[in-house]
């Protein structure tokens, strides 16, 4: 029988479903059928769009609270990389107005959240709403409330709600962001990554690689 889910169970969810299977056998299979799940309901001209909508965009404000702030810290490294301005959003508490206060219509915010819609989120997802700027929510729901106060919607599988949650269907749909941002900002990007190349050459005597 499934136990009730909460992050410690999750865990032992997992385990108990393994029983004396081979652990790493089973996470591939797993990791495999939640990118296939990814791959079936992804809406792609949502994918395209958010792609247009990063850069068209004067900023990128990024919300990334709890479990997701990895994807948060690796979308946010290459969008740096590319020369596009973002800024953290506080995970969580009234810090979240610091960044809200700054807002503007032509500005984009990028939301990651799972499972359920909390009240930071909510609050920026109804402010964005009133200003008219625009908004990427990555989620793992298919049918939610949050998802109708988002310009885009990125899903990615993680699992049923009593799983162990996955991360690699996220970190792949961010990949599949990062890289076709990157081919539509082929010379650029490239130009930038000499840059990075260079700067790490002048100084490698100074600060190791």
């Amino acid at each position: 029988n499934r136990i009730e889910s909460t992050p410690e169970n999750k865990l032992r969810n997992f385990m108990l479903d393994i029983g004396d299977d081979d652990l790493f056998n089973r996470i591939i299979e797993q990791n495999y059928e939640y990118l296939f799940q990814t791959h079936t309901h992804l809406n792609r001209q949502d994918l395209k769009d958010a792609v247009k909508a990063i850069l068209n965009c004067k900023r990128v404000f990024l919300h990334a609270p709890s479990s997701s702030e990895c994807l948060g810290t690796l979308l946010s490294h290459r969008l740096k990389r590319f020369g596009i301005s973002v800024e953290r959003i506080a995970k969580s508490g009234h810090d979240i107005f610091e960044s809200m206060i700054h807002f503007e219509k032509n500005d984009l915010v990028i939301i990651f959240q799972f499972v359920k819609l909390l009240p930071e989120s909510k609050t920026i997802l109804d402010y964005t709403n009133e200003l008219g700027t625009k908004t990427i929510l990555f989620t793992d729901q298919l049918v939610a409330d949050m998802n109708q106060l988002a310009n885009y919607v990125l899903y990615a599988d993680r699992g049923d709600i009593w799983d162990f949650h996955s991360m690699v269907g996220p970190l792949t749909v961010v990949e599949a962001l990062i890289m076709l941002i990157g081919q539509e900002l082929e010379e650029s990007s490239i130009e930038n990554l000499k840059r990075l190349s260079e700067l790490r050459r002048k100084y490698q005597g100074i600060v190791p690689n």
